[in-house]
């Protein structure tokens, strides 16, 4: 099985989850990789659980 390559959240941290996916799909990586916490203090929660628009 080849090797597969994520793009890694805190990599570009200052992109949203959704603009990460983006940027993941138009630079050739297979994944990209979510945080789904924050990372820094004060840093914006994205809404990344339960059935919500931007998870989908």
């Amino acid at each position: 099985m080849p090797h597969q390559f994520a793009l890694a959240a805190l990599t570009a941290i200052d992109l949203t989850p959704p603009e990460l996916v983006s940027a993941a799909a138009r630079n050739g990586y297979d994944a990209p990789g979510l945080r789904l916490n924050p990372f820094r203090a004060g840093e914006l929660q994205y809404p990344m659980f339960g059935n919500i628009p931007m998870l989908r």
